[in-house]
């Protein structure tokens, strides 16, 4: 699981014992409650059911079992051993794709210096593809949100409310007769896309960018935090294509009462942040 400190440390990992295997290991629920931690918005999300991604992911068992049958003799342990982890190649591949293409934006973005557009990513069909065909669409579609400040991987923390999390951007655009700008929360997805099928976001996406956005604001998310949101989709099939979804305030305020219930439902499974 992702935590945060109250101060916006990350603690996603956790030291082992000496003679371990791995010298880290995934942070759990027991070390957020000891180490009075708080979780992420993406964790807290979670607690809302993802139809698409149980379909993808039973979609990549039958297709495992398919084209590998059990070997001669294999009992069912073993079996169902490799098939579950011939079945998370595909989506593991696809995962580090997706940040190899994020970290790469980022670093375009706040630190342009050091950026190098040449470097070439290995794609699942064997084409190597120059990290640029990616990111710099990707920049493009951010220039136009016009944003007077960028400010990029921000970790931000609501321990009032008891939830943290990174956000990829985010900043604020002047508006025409009003006195102060608008917050505008952006966040940055790879994708599988179609040609000619238009991107639909999962419903967790605007309820991550409306978490977010009460945080950074210091709001009480369930009540009022006015600002925007999208999210820049970028393909990993259809190389050159990004898809934007932008959020409007009325949007965002649905999801952001929908989070409410999602970290209420997260506070009564587990704990409150907030209390230990």
């Amino acid at each position: 699981m992702h935590a945060y400190t109250l101060a916006g440390e990350p603690r996603h990992y956790q030291e082992t014992k000496k003679g371990a295997k791995n010298p880290t290991r995934p942070t759990t629920i027991k070390d957020i409650k000891e180490q009075k931690l708080l979780p992420s918005v993406t964790d807290i999300c979670k607690m809302l059911s993802a139809p698409g991604l149980e379909e993808y992911k039973i979609g990549q068992v039958i297709q495992a079992c398919f084209e590998d049958t059990p070997s001669s003799g294999e009992d069912f342990l073993n079996y169902k051993k490799r098939i579950q982890e011939k079945a998370g190649q595909d989506a593991a591949g696809a995962a580090d794709l997706g940040t190899i293409i994020h970290n790469s934006l980022e670093t375009y973005l706040a630190r342009h210096e050091e950026w190098d557009g040449t470097v070439k990513i290995a794609m699942p069909d064997g084409r190597e593809v120059p990290i640029r065909e990616f990111v710099l669409p990707a920049a493009i579609e951010v220039e136009k949100l016009g944003l007077a400040d960028q400010i990029c991987e921000s970790i931000t923390v609501s321990p009032d409310f008891g939830y943290a999390g990174t956000v990829d951007l985010w900043g604020h655009r002047p508006v025409v007769d009003e006195k102060d700008p608008l917050l505008v929360v952006v966040d940055f997805k790879s994708k599988r896309t179609k040609p000619g099928v238009p991107v639909e976001p999962i419903e967790t996406h605007p309820i991550q960018i409306a978490a977010y956005s009460a945080a950074i604001s210091n709001a009480d998310p369930f009540r009022y935090c006015y600002s925007h949101g999208c999210n820049i989709y970028i393909s990993t099939t259809e190389i050159g294509r990004v898809d934007v979804v932008e959020y409007d305030h009325e949007k965002l305020s649905r999801s952001a009462r929908i989070f409410e219930h999602l970290l209420a439902l997260w506070r009564w499974r587990y704990f409150d942040p907030r209390q230990v």
